[in-house]
């Protein structure tokens, strides 16, 4: 139940100042604290922060709390390199292995989309974080070879041009949407390096 609904559903009468509302949300947009759980943060970014800064905040919370060293983005190597001090709570990786990590909250459709797939950068893995908002923020990772994300496994659309603008493109990005029980999700399951989760 959302909370204008709740609110609805109280038999007072309450008033609710928007314009108060959109103060405090105009002051605090894009903020999230620092010392929340790991659940928490990615609840805090969904409420506070528009789809393009809520990313590189949970990037950033991701390399500081599993040990990651940072790829710069210019260098097209991914994200995440993996060190000695990297503890990933669920999977072992290697030293030196480079990952692009894709975050992804359930949208109001109910799907997922991992966006800006490149295939033509260099690095080992993608790492999915996928969020349900709509049931306390709860959570599923998913880490894949990089050469197992490709269209015989997923069906993937390109996010800028025409198919034939892109017929002689070597650069595309590509989109894969995913919802419960899709076969792209279902795909995703298949093909992730985690087991047993």
């Amino acid at each position: 139940m959302g909370l204008f609904s709740y609110l609805c559903g109280m038999k007072e009468h309450i008033t609710i100042d928007y314009k108060k509302l959109a103060e405090d949300r105009a002051k605090n947009k894009n903020k999230v604290e620092d010392d929340l759980t790991f659940d928490n943060f990615l609840a805090a970014c969904y409420v506070k922060c528009s789809s393009q800064s809520y990313g590189p905040k949970i990037e950033r919370r991701v390399i500081e709390e599993y040990g990651f060293k940072k790829i710069p983005s210019k260098k097209g190597e991914g994200d995440l390199l993996s060190s000695r001090t990297t503890k990933f709570p669920i999977f072992n990786f290697e030293e030196g292995k480079k990952s692009e990590l894709k975050v992804s909250y359930l949208s109001s459709d109910k799907s997922w989309n991992l966006i800006q797939i490149r295939p033509y950068e260099h690095f080992d893995f993608y790492v999915f974080l996928l969020i349900n908002p709509y049931d306390e923020c709860k959570f599923e990772w998913f880490i894949l070879k990089k050469e197992d994300v490709n269209q015989n496994n997923f069906k993937m659309n390109s996010i800028h041009g025409t198919k034939k603008s892109n017929l002689e493109n070597k650069n595309i990005e590509y989109k894969i949407t995913a919802t419960i029980g899709s076969d792209n999700y279902n795909k995703l399951k298949e093909l992730n390096l985690i087991k047993n989760v």
